[in-house]
């Protein structure tokens, strides 16, 4: 009888043991598999966070180096217009030099020339040379203002041209910061809706999965 109990009690205790190493098992699985979801989700928002940051790092420096070749464009067209006036003024002042040289060498000539032929024919000749000297150096009086004027003119029409290039310039980074300030918001508040809902979800799931295994092991220990 004593050898019964005690086959008895041992198969008792098999069995209890059989039945608690399954039901440990199964929750056990369960726990791994709740495990590996929340990680798989912790995964995907991360890499979903690190494209975002390559994507809006891209549109960055792709209008960094926009803004930087526009500036160089526009220092060279600066610097171009500059060196093309200097060259310019240069010319009109070398120019103005050589017919005051031109002037001063031909009024000596002249001079010479009327002390040669004063005896015979003094006065006439030299007021023709006078009068052409007066001619000559009205036409370079002349010729200097209207190019001083030119030069005044161009510039005057470049420094507009650069102030209007200029405002253009800003306008367009003022839209250029504004779009990216609008969606960085909206990624902003899709990403707090998107980590939100899958927050929502998996505690909802997890709550179903508690509630479905306390009711299991409440039905079998009321059985």
């Amino acid at each position: 009888l004593k050898y019964r109990k005690y086959l008895a009690a041992r198969s008792i205790q098999s069995t209890w043991r059989t039945y608690f190493g399954r039901t440990t098992y199964g929750e056990y699985k369960a726990a791994r598999r709740v495990q590996a979801t929340w990680k798989m989700h912790l995964a995907r928002r991360q890499f979903r966070k690190y494209k975002a940051s390559q994507r809006i790092q891209a549109v960055w420096r792709g209008q960094r180096e926009l803004t930087t070749y526009r500036r160089i464009v526009s220092a060279r067209k600066i610097q171009a217009a500059w060196r093309g006036f200097q060259a310019y003024t240069d010319y009109i002042f070398s120019l103005v030099d050589i017919l005051v040289v031109q002037r001063t060498i031909r009024q000596w000539l002249a001079m010479r020339k009327a002390r040669a032929i004063r005896a015979n024919n003094a006065a006439t000749l030299i007021q023709k040379e006078f009068r052409r000297f007066k001619a000559q150096t009205t036409l370079v009086y002349t010729m200097v203002q209207i190019i001083v004027t030119q030069s005044v003119v161009r510039r005057y029409i470049a420094r507009y041209r650069i102030q209007e290039r200029n405002a253009e310039l800003e306008v367009e980074r003022q839209a250029a910061l504004r779009r990216d300030m609008a969606a960085t918001r909206i990624q902003s508040a899709w990403r707090g809706f998107w980590g939100f809902s899958h927050y929502i979800i998996i505690q909802y799931e997890v709550t179903r999965l508690q509630s479905l295994i306390r009711g299991k092991l409440a039905r079998q220990a009321y059985s």
